[in-house]
């Protein structure tokens, strides 16, 4: 999303987060309209299976200009 903390707060499959994938291509899409567009809302929401800290789904959400929600989600496992 821009930011400049540069550390891993959970694991997140290598080809979702560098846009390697087809769905690692509309995740980074999503993150640069955000980055571009200084001060949009959007949550990123991490939702687990099991007990170990490896989320198994990201879901992300961004509040267009026309004020519509454009939310996927992602597998991460």
């Amino acid at each position: 999303s821009g930011g400049k903390l540069d550390i891993n707060i959970f694991p997140q499959r290598q080809e979702l987060n560098r846009g390697w994938s087809p769905e690692g291509k509309r995740f980074r899409i999503m993150e640069r309209y955000v980055a571009k567009n200084l001060g949009s809302f959007f949550y990123h929401r991490v939702l687990y299976d099991d007990e170990t800290w490896i989320p198994h789904s990201l879901e992300y959400g961004v509040l267009l200009q026309d004020a519509k929600w454009w939310v996927e989600t992602f597998q991460n496992k």
